[in-house]
């Protein structure tokens, strides 16, 4: 089988930019698959726990995710701090 990411031109020279371009595009979508799917086996699960999660984006920020089964919300945010005070006002539920 042919490795795509083994791109050469007519002068045998390796096409780096677009092997990594293909890197980057199947990190990318392998990442985003993941968390599709992590989400939907999470509302599928019978825990009235809220779920949580990070996830570090293409430019490196790390994301905090969370879903509340009870209500079926979901929030994102790129602090602890925002993501306490949401757990914490959830909790009057």
């Amino acid at each position: 089988m042919k490795s795509y990411l083994n791109l050469q031109n007519r002068s045998g020279q390796p096409w780096a930019e677009a092997a990594a371009l293909l890197e980057r595009v199947g990190v990318i979508f392998g990442t985003r698959l993941r968390n599709w799917l992590g989400t939907l086996l999470m509302r599928w699960s019978a825990s009235s726990e809220p779920e949580i999660w990070s996830v570090q984006d293409a430019k490196g920020v790390l994301h905090w995710k969370a879903y509340d089964p009870r209500t079926g919300t979901s929030v994102d945010y790129t602090s602890v701090e925002e993501l306490l005070i949401w757990l914490e006002s959830r909790s009057g539920l």
